[in-house]
């Protein structure tokens, strides 16, 4: 037998044997004994007069195998764990209403299929009560809207804060929003050569955190530059904050191409109404 056969069997048979003791699910447990009886048939060398090639191929599939179904089993600890907690908490309750707000933050609990009587709910596409009941009753439907509300409302602070640099003395902001920041960033850069001075900020999340709203406030003009034919995030800043329309500006590039710094740089000076600076 050769020594790569050798090595692989070797740490194969402790790998095998873990496998076989973590194995929590019906189907791993399965695929670790296929890979139990692969490496017993390679140990007492069934395949010995079988081409050294093929045996590899074997063997590698087998190591493959075995690899995988440790990891997979590795990795589910954590959504058992999580799933033993939910059954706990499941058991203390009395009833579960899946459209219930225990704490007033607008967000009601959910629950994973199949892992407690308890979590199973009823649900239905027309009008319901907090508890999930049907109903026609105008303040009970406004009640559950109003939680979908406060939820919504929550989210502001909770998503990824925008992404904001300040520079000295600048009254004009740069507004931007997902994959069009590099090119921004860039323009900054070119246009700070030119002595244009401006703060910069890129929309990370919807709806707007108080973040936002500050600094669009806290400057003459703000610039939206984006891809959006219809401008789309200036739209939104106007109807989602207080910021007054004279404050903002747009730029738009939606040709279908990634934007280009060069494209922010000459809308920027169209803006501010200044004269391109001539290289040289």
């Amino acid at each position: 037998m050769k020594l790569v056969e050798k090595t692989v069997l070797k740490y194969g048979a402790v790998a095998i044997a873990v496998l076989l003791l973590l194995a929590i699910k019906p189907a791993l447990l399965a695929l670790a004994l296929v890979s139990g009886v692969g490496y017993v048939l390679l140990r007492l060398n069934v395949f010995g007069r079988v081409g050294y090639s093929v045996r590899v191929k074997f063997l590698a599939v087998i190591s493959a195998m075995t690899l995988l179904f440790l990891f997979a089993t590795l990795t589910s600890f954590g959504s058992m764990d999580s799933m033993h907690n939910q059954v706990h908490i499941l058991q203390e309750m009395e009833t579960f209403y899946r459209y219930l707000d225990v704490d007033g933050d607008g967000i009601p609990a959910r629950t994973l299929p199949g892992v407690d009587p308890k979590g199973a709910y009823f649900t239905r596409g027309s009008g319901h009560d907090r508890f999930g009941r049907y109903t026609e009753d105008a303040d009970l439907y406004k009640d559950v809207v109003d939680r979908i509300a406060r939820k919504i409302e929550g989210a502001a602070e909770a998503l990824p804060a925008a992404e904001i640099r300040l520079a000295d003395e600048a009254t004009v902001g740069l507004v931007t929003v997902g994959g069009c920041g590099a090119a921004v960033l860039e323009a900054l850069e070119l246009l700070a050569k030119e002595g244009i001075t401006l703060d910069y900020l890129r929309v990370t999340g919807f709806p707007f955190s108080t973040a936002v709203e500050e600094f669009l406030l806290s400057h003459d003009l703000n610039i939206v530059i984006e891809q959006n034919r219809d401008g789309q995030l200036k739209r939104l800043l106007l109807l989602e904050t207080a910021v007054p329309k004279s404050k903002l500006s747009s730029v738009l590039d939606y040709g279908g191409a990634p934007l280009n710094a060069h494209v922010v740089v000459e809308g920027v000076r169209d803006r501010l109404g200044l004269v391109p600076v001539e290289a040289g």
